[in-house]
């Protein structure tokens, strides 16, 4: 597939999603070309991985073995970080969080809250601290300067109730599951 195509993310997506059927959030988790495979025992997941593989070879996708990432119990994931924990905020990111500067316009406010929105399910109360913000990006005039003062201190707690602990992946795997292989697929 081209790369640029307005839409070809979202096509790859659904050919993934076909590709994998029934596999799809049972043993496979599924973003456009990232996939984890998932298993309790080594066995099962290597059982697992064959499946995942001989699909991928019957609708004539190729993977890029120096991308692959084999028998891990923990791998980076869309920003977080995925083990037999659960999920929890990649240190990576939180770490950008945490050196953010403080805003000064309303592009820079827009930015921060929509980088430190992707990890809202970590936080409690996430939209009550925000509220203040957010009310701030309904507009930006001089006069609300004046709102900015307790943004420092918004930011720093923000900051603070990132570093979690993890969040649960019961609704997609087995917490008895213990191993994850990536597999990044080229077309």
């Amino acid at each position: 597939m081209p790369q640029g195509v307005t839409n070809a993310p979202s096509t790859f997506q659904r050919l993934m999603e076909k590709c994998m059927g029934e596999l799809n959030l049972k043993e496979v988790l599924v973003f456009i070309d990232d996939l984890i495979v998932f298993a309790p025992t080594l066995e099962e997941h290597e059982e697992r991985l064959m499946k995942v593989l001989n699909r991928l070879k019957e609708y004539g996708l190729k993977l890029s073995v120096e991308k692959c990432m084999f028998f891990q119990t923990s791998v980076k994931y869309l920003g977080h970080v995925v083990s037999q924990e659960g999920v929890q905020t990649d240190p990576d990111k939180i770490k950008t969080l945490t050196t953010w500067p403080v805003p000064t316009n309303l592009k820079e406010l827009r930015s921060f809250l929509g980088f430190s929105g992707y990890y809202r399910r970590f936080i409690e109360g996430y939209s009550a601290i925000t509220k203040p913000l957010h009310d701030l990006t309904a507009g930006y005039p001089p006069a609300q300067k004046s709102h900015l003062s307790p943004l420092p201190s918004r930011l720093s707690h923000i900051r603070s109730l990132l570093h979690s602990k993890p969040a649960s992946l019961k609704s997609l795997m087995d917490p008895r599951q213990t191993s994850l292989w990536r597999i990044v697929v080229n077309q």
